[in-house]
């Protein structure tokens, strides 16, 4: 089970409850959206940690909406579906910050795969945060690792000599 919280943008409503459903299933919160205008808006208000979005839409594609949803939260990752795959679309989602590229059919197998990754990336950053914050609230003599006793008296003496002039 995954613990994503999940956006969906397709203009095909039937795309869409597809989606939306094998994401419910895989345990995420889902939202949908009909375009990426009604999604980024709601993005200005709440968090995703990833959106799934159509490349190809009436009014704002997914390389739009992929650029808006970076200036909005670099740390959201997307996923751009299309069923008008090229090599130089993909390249150019990967440059401005997708986290894949995947064509239609969707294979929901893979689909479930890049999910994983994406939750496994959030969870390493986070655990990276909480360890650098448990780093700074340590005192200066206890950044040094040892282990002999010789070096544990050495520590105290510099303990006690490093308060006094």
């Amino acid at each position: 089970m995954l613990s994503l919280t999940a956006f969906v943008i397709d203009d095909e409503e039937s795309q869409r409850n597809i989606l939306n459903d094998f994401l419910e299933d895989l345990g995420c919160e889902v939202k949908s959206f009909a375009k990426g205008e009604e999604c980024l808006s709601t993005l200005e208000e709440e968090y995703a940690d990833v959106v799934v979005t159509d490349y190809k839409m009436p009014g704002m594609d997914g390389i739009k909406v992929l650029k808006e949803i970076k200036e909005i939260n670099p740390e959201i990752q997307v996923i751009i579906v299309t069923a008008y795959g090229t090599i130089e679309n993909a390249v150019k989602a990967m440059k401005i910050g997708a986290w894949d590229y995947i064509t239609k059919p969707i294979e929901m197998e893979e689909l479930e795969i890049k999910l994983k990754r994406i939750e496994e990336r959030i969870n390493l950053v986070e655990e990276n945060k909480r360890l650098k914050e448990e780093m700074d609230k340590l005192s200066p003599e206890t950044e040094i690792v040892y282990k002999s006793k010789e070096m544990e008296q050495v520590m105290d003496l510099v303990g006690r000599i490093s308060k006094r002039d």
